[in-house]
């Protein structure tokens, strides 16, 4: 869900925008899932629920085009942080709208999100707005109230906590802080994880770190395969006249793809934007903070290990040597039947997820099926990073 969604742009820049004016704004519900900003879209009358991500443009789901019949053309693959590519099409959307924003014959990528269902563990993923909708917005997210507020006038804020962005391939890039380096930043609200520093700055800056550093993790999965990262804990970080203290950072490896970029330090993700109300005012090329959360210190997953959906059950992937995970005896490839003695069908995985990262949970219990062999295993969470 990165900047490679943005093979459509040129043509989405054709769309026709009818935005109703009004004094405080068009407001919409919003939610986060995995912790990133869903909203309520409307596709020729029919509504889904998208991601809204400033390191995105359009996109729709295979399934969301074939319950609209609509029949894409092949267009450019598409890829992400690692150097994987998928197949992708190409269909032009009659209507589409969030709240009282409409475009109209608008070119869209369709691509498979499957993976994304199995292995984040989404209900449904439906599509992508990023760039294309948002660059003539004003566009601020409040995680904390529920919603997402296009073009609201401005209220006087402290201009300590306004700071330019650039454009960079349709990424919103900033200058940043980490650990008292200064580095230019993407800002992108599709991605779930708090800091990733790209492996050229990685490499310079921290691939010495011994102790406290986890290699070779699991972070995440893209569109064709998983995000693997070694994962430690910075100083601080600043953006925008705040300093958010202690925040978890991937250390990415690739050698091709996204994160191999030398053209800027990293990205900065959704776990840090929703610590604040967080305006993207595109017109102006000007990001606000305000209102920051008085959240815990920023956590990693507890368990060292990775789940995903597979089937009726939940599969084990990415189990860190020496982690909880290994030390009940889970492998990769354990099929989880049952999550603290509710079936895996019905569990919610991006909140299990965010339960195995908080210091108030101590232990998950999981029933586990290997080949014909079932049996129980109690993980006991602890701190990693």
């Amino acid at each position: 869900m990165k900047r490679v969604l943005a093979v459509c742009a040129a043509l989405c820049a054709l769309a026709a925008v009818s935005r109703p004016a009004g004094a405080a704004g068009v407001v919409v519900p919003m939610q986060l899932i995995d912790n990133r900003p869903f909203v309520p879209v409307t596709v020729n009358g029919r509504r889904f629920d998208f991601v809204v991500d400033t390191g995105g443009d359009y996109a729709i789901s295979t399934q969301v085009a074939a319950e609209l019949g609509l029949h894409p053309s092949p267009a450019a693959s598409v890829g992400g942080a690692n150097a994987t590519s998928v197949a992708a099409g190409d269909v032009v959307v009659a209507r589409l709208a969030v709240g009282s924003i409409t475009v109209r014959d608008v070119h869209v990528s369709v691509i498979d999100f499957t993976p994304l269902v199995t292995h984040i563990g989404f209900r449904r993923f439906d599509g992508i707005i990023g760039y294309t909708f948002l660059r003539s917005h004003a566009v601020t997210f409040d995680a904390r109230r529920g919603m997402l507020t296009f073009d609201a006038p401005p209220s006087a804020q402290d201009a300590s906590h306004a700071i330019s962005f650039r454009l960079w391939q349709n990424l919103l890039v900033v200058r940043a802080g980490v650990d008292g380096t200064e580095g230019d930043f993407i800002l992108d609200t599709g991605d779930r994880s708090a800091i990733t520093l790209f492996t050229p700055f990685a490499r310079e800056h921290y691939r010495s770190r011994g102790s406290g550093t986890l290699r070779d993790v699991v972070t995440g999965f893209g569109l064709a395969a998983p995000i693997v990262a070694d994962v430690t804990r910075l100083h601080s970080l600043a953006l925008a006249g705040y300093d958010v203290a202690d925040p978890i950072a991937r250390l990415a490896t690739q050698q091709a793809g996204g994160f191999a970029s030398d053209e800027v330090a990293g990205s900065i993700g959704n776990a840090v934007l929703s610590r604040f109300t967080a305006t993207f005012d595109y017109p102006r090329g000007v990001l606000r903070l305000s209102d920051p959360v008085d959240a815990p210190r920023l956590e990693w997953d507890r368990s060292g290990m990775w789940l995903s959906r597979a089937g009726a059950n939940l599969r084990i992937d990415g189990v860190i040597a020496g982690g909880p995970a290994a030390e009940a005896g889970l492998q990769d490839g354990d099929l989880v039947v049952e999550v603290d003695g509710a079936a895996a069908v019905g569990v919610d995985l991006p909140a299990l997820r965010e339960r195995l990262t908080r210091t108030q949970t101590s232990g998950v219990r999981v029933e586990i099926r290997r080949g014909q062999l079932e049996r129980s295993a109690l993980v006991h969470l602890r701190t990693l990073v």
